[in-house]
């Protein structure tokens, strides 16, 4: 059968033969972020926000590393992110946008423009883990149908070669300025509240903020962050970040942290190149400061930013794929 197609339209058939095993549906999760500060004009032009419509309701943030790609986190856009599907049914793809171009996520100026999603890819080790009540791998991919224009203000986030990425992710450990208590900062964008409300055992967020907002970060020491992970609970305090190619990070500014209610889905910036992920933070920052930020796996991103080109010119797709899937089975 494979015979009697053309060479390209085998290896599409073959990418979506695998593909479709690891493609995933929608659920909300608010993107929020405390005590942040406005971006200057050059930073976070990489960032777009995933909205359902109607109601432009604010779902989390993502980045874009090509015009059709954007990096985000798979609890964004699982459908395990909020439970069983009779208690969430299935969101249409219809009813999701991508904004980009604008510091705003809602149309205040010339900039903006509104994407329809094509796919959502979540990583194949994605789940979550109710033995220690959190994410494991939480990496995910929003595709949209078309590629931004390219008048508008918008640039591609950077991140290491595949070859590269560990060695450049040792080398940020093991520059002391990074840690907490250091002269150096990393950096997370999203939109969303600017507060929140405590009241017993009740906690709400306010709304989201239109403008981006960014703060500065620093990584924890593995045995501080455990321990702040051992205050919320017993299930939490068993998840070593890691075992599970994640690390922790804090505000480098004293206040109420930086993640609020699952700020989700944000780049974890360092001198203008991506090393992470945000995944995780306990009632934003209120009184565990630690926020888990997941490794990248940079397989999985450049697997589809491959797909994104020609597939009839790129003849070193195939293989890339192929050992795509292979590192994941063994």
């Amino acid at each position: 059968m494979l015979a009697s197609v053309s060479r390209c339209n085998r290896i599409s058939l073959l990418f979506l033969i695998i593909y479709l095993s690891v493609r995933v549906q929608s659920k909300v999760k608010d993107a929020k972020l405390i005590d942040g500060r406005d971006p200057t004009r050059d930073e976070g032009s990489f960032m777009a926000s995933l909205l359902r419509y109607p109601g432009r309701q604010l779902i989390c943030g993502a980045a874009f590393y090509t015009p059709t790609l954007l990096i985000t986190a798979c609890s964004c856009i699982s459908d395990a992110a909020y439970g069983t599907e009779d208690d969430f049914p299935e969101q249409s793809l219809d009813s999701l946008r991508v904004s980009a171009g604008s510091k705003y996520y809602v149309e205040v100026d010339d900039n903006f423009v509104l994407l329809e999603v094509a796919e959502l890819i979540a990583h194949p080790q994605c789940e979550y883990d109710f033995y220690v009540d959190m994410w494991k791998k939480d990496l995910g991919i929003v595709v949209v149908k078309k590629p931004v224009n390219r008048s508008i203000p918008l640039q591609y986030i950077s991140y290491p070669h595949p070859d590269q990425y560990l060695h450049s992710l040792l080398s940020l450990f093991e520059d002391e300025g990074y840690w907490v208590g250091g002269k150096k900062s990393c950096y997370v964008f999203g939109w969303g509240s600017t507060g929140y409300m405590k009241n017993r055992n009740e906690f709400e967020a306010f709304d989201p903020i239109a403008y981006l907002q960014t703060r500065a970060m620093q990584i924890m020491f593995p045995d501080e962050c455990q321990e702040e992970l051992c205050q919320v609970s017993n299930k939490v305090c068993k998840f070593w970040p890691s075992s599970q190619r994640a690390f922790c990070a804090m505000a480098k500014e004293p206040g109420r942290g930086s993640f609020c209610d699952g700020d989700v889905g944000s780049p974890f910036v360092c001198d203008g190149i991506l090393y992470g992920i945000a995944s995780w933070n306990y009632e934003c920052g209120t009184s565990v400061k630690a926020n888990i930020i997941y490794e990248l796996d940079i397989m999985f991103i450049d697997a589809f930013k491959y797909l994104s080109s020609s597939l009839c010119h790129q003849t070193d797709f195939l293989f890339l794929l192929i050992l795509f899937v292979a590192t994941i089975i063994v």
